[in-house]
């Protein structure tokens, strides 16, 4: 009998010792375990951190990418609207001044023909306002009795049209040239200019239309050209 208990007590010394060692192995495997967690955490975390880094510095560099290019499109833009408004402003000057022809000389030439062979409109470079005009109309004269006849009503015409395209604002210089179908020595009829009268507004801000004396243009105005055959006053 007491060689059994002390048999037992053996086994269960033995089986305590087993146990407390496991427990101490697990106990001395516990902090390794934990380490490795910790280090675990601190990877996944340095990870995000980058990644946060990154996504940042993404949508810095995006940000500044938008305002350079902001700011290089600004001055295109800008010539943009500045090109689209003289060209509108050239458009209406033009319909202005088609008009006021049309109402002064009537649509057509005695011939038939359509007054306005060409009209332009142009920017005048020569002013600081950059939507100041130079128009050059090409017109059809009426033909006379006589060559001095069609003349003074060339120069009657032009007193009256360039009196009315001067009240428009921006129209800085006027250019007219006039043509009539001319016969040559070898009987060949071709349609040339006749006359060409060149004024500005500088110049027409002189002038006192109700009293002017057409025949006075020529004196007048900036520059004056007129074909040899109106000077045969046949």
């Amino acid at each position: 009998m007491s060689q059994g208990k002390n048999a037992a007590r053996t086994v269960s010394n033995s089986a305590n010792k087993t146990n407390d060692k496991a427990a101490n192995k697990a106990a001395s495997m516990n902090p390794s375990t934990q380490k490795e967690g910790k280090k675990s955490n601190s990877f996944l975390q340095g990870c995000l951190g980058c990644l946060g880094i990154i996504v940042l510095l993404s949508i810095a560099a995006t940000a500044v990418a938008l305002v350079f290019s902001a700011l290089d499109d600004s001055p295109k833009r800008q010539e943009k609207i500045v090109t689209g408004n003289s060209q509108q402003v050239e458009d209406n000057v033009q319909a202005e001044v088609r008009q006021v022809i049309v109402d002064t000389l009537g649509e057509t030439a005695n011939t038939g023909e359509p007054k306005i062979i060409n009209l332009q409109v142009n920017d005048h470079l020569g002013t600081a306002d950059g939507n100041d005009k130079i128009v050059v109309a090409t017109l059809h004269a009426n033909e006379n009795l006589t060559n001095n006849m069609t003349k003074g009503g060339i120069l009657l015409e032009s007193t009256n049209v360039l009196k009315k395209l001067f009240t428009i604002d921006k129209v800085q210089e006027v250019t007219l040239i006039w043509q009539l179908p001319l016969v040559d020595a070898y009987g060949n009829k071709q349609t040339e200019p006749v006359l060409k009268i060149t004024i500005d507004k500088e110049k027409a801000a002189k002038i006192n239309w109700s009293n002017f004396d057409r025949n006075n243009l020529k004196n007048v105005v900036n520059t004056y050209w007129e074909h040899p055959v109106l000077k045969n006053n046949k």
